[in-house]
């Protein structure tokens, strides 16, 4: 039987469930990163905390064969919601019913992903330059991975989960991310509960949101006790950052700019200031980031499904980029348990030609599945963005909630924003 040249690009959590659940069915890959692997003390760092929803995240963990590895990491995340304008006023306030939610700090999930899987099977520290297919005579093609350092890999399939920015999905559509007008900027301050205990009644114990003319004020718990905060920015300038001169500056230099700008949080309550000077003090003492998190948020728009193409395929954010909605983790993962159940399939083929055909039509399954899912997502997520960025985002948001109940998913996809 032919074994098939399969490259994964992006160790992501996407990229990394499928090469996990490829090895279970005894299919070979080799995953390229840019980056280094993760250190010991890289994985110990506050990180954004994912809510894997049961019929995705959670289905895809089950057929990796990892719960116990992932109940053990998980961390109790209060559901506890409130909502306040930018004088301070709270408007909305739900303790979630007592409940807590299970989630993973993202960064659990990538190391426990990572050691499921063979060392040799990833190569870090491996830039791709470029990516370009090849006919193999009459029936076969070949895709060309170019990397940085002069070498070339050959593959009979390259999946692209590379992100926001794929190479690969290049070779499938001319679609490109465009801005949504929003920059969340970053910071995380460690043990809240003993070095500001005053803070807690602002950001409560689980998420907690300050909106108001566009901008917002985000926080979200997470390990160690710690305030993630994300500091939203609306602004038509997609490179903002480099305009006001903060690419490259400290989260302490951010929080000082932003904080005295009267068209973002100079006037705002003393208060919820003091949650973006503590988390932006606390982010460069700690030094979790040798430059500013601040990142524009794009979104791919969602267009018809692209033509079929031999020998390449995409999934997650290289397929279906979205704005922070707590989805796009778990529409990565369902996308490579659907592809990995449809290549797991046997297949009667002696050479990659013979391969390549049988596996098109379920590739083309997968990439229809994939698309129609993430098509679920895309309206929803746009209507969240004009509620939470209009002008009187606390009033529209404390409707949405109240309107839909804590428990809807409208309600939960806001909450994701604040991870």
């Amino acid at each position: 039987m032919f074994t098939p040249r399969i490259i994964i690009t992006g160790a992501g959590p996407g990229g990394l469930a499928l090469a996990r659940l490829l090895h279970l069915r005894n299919i070979p890959t080799t995953l390229l990163d840019l980056r280094s692997r993760p250190t010991i003390s890289e994985l110990e760092r506050p990180s954004g905390m994912l809510d894997l929803h049961e019929d995705t995240g959670l289905a895809t963990i089950q057929a990796c064969g990892l719960e116990r590895g992932f109940k053990e990491a998980l961390g109790d995340c209060s559901e506890a919601v409130r909502i306040r304008t930018p004088s301070g006023k709270l408007l909305f306030s739900d303790e979630g019913e007592g409940a807590n939610r299970p989630e993973i700090p993202r960064a659990s999930l990538v190391d426990l992903l990572v050691r499921s899987i063979p060392d040799r099977a990833v190569r870090w520290g491996t830039k791709v330059s470029g990516l370009r297919t090849e006919q193999t005579g009459p029936d076969g093609t070949e895709a060309v991975v170019s990397l940085a350092d002069g070498g070339e890999m050959r593959a009979d399939l390259v999946i692209g989960a590379d992100g926001a920015w794929s190479k690969t999905r290049r070779l499938l559509t001319s679609s490109t991310p465009i801005y949504t007008g929003i920059q969340y900027i970053t910071a995380t301050a460690r043990h809240i509960t003993r070095s500001h205990p005053h803070l807690l009644e602002i950001i409560g114990s689980g998420s907690s949101f300050a909106l108001g003319s566009g901008h917002g004020i985000m926080t979200h718990r997470g390990p160690q006790d710690s305030m993630r905060v994300y500091i939203a920015i609306k602004t038509p300038e997609e490179h903002w950052a480099e305009k006001v001169g903060l690419r490259g500056a400290s989260a302490r230099t951010a929080g000082e700019a932003v904080l005295s700008d009267p068209d973002l949080f100079r006037d705002w309550a003393p208060e919820l200031r003091e949650v973006i000077q503590v988390a932006c003090e606390a982010d460069t003492k700690d030094g979790y980031n040798s430059a500013l998190d601040i990142k524009p948020i794009y979104t791919l728009p969602h267009k018809e499904l692209w033509p079929a193409q031999a020998g390449v395929t995409v999934l997650g954010d290289a397929a279906h980029l979205m704005a922070p909605n707590g989805e796009g983790v778990n529409t990565a993962l369902a996308d490579a348990l659907d592809l990995s159940r449809l290549l797991g399939d046997p297949f009667e083929a002696e050479t990659a030609a013979e391969w390549q055909a049988a596996v098109a039509p379920k590739l083309r399954e997968y990439e229809k599945l994939m698309h129609e899912r993430a098509a679920r997502s895309f309206a929803d997520t746009e209507e969240l963005l004009g509620i939470m960025h209009g002008e009187n985002g606390a009033e529209a948001m404390t409707a949405m909630f109240e309107g839909f109940g804590m428990g809807s998913g409208e309600a939960q996809a806001a909450v994701e924003m604040s991870k």
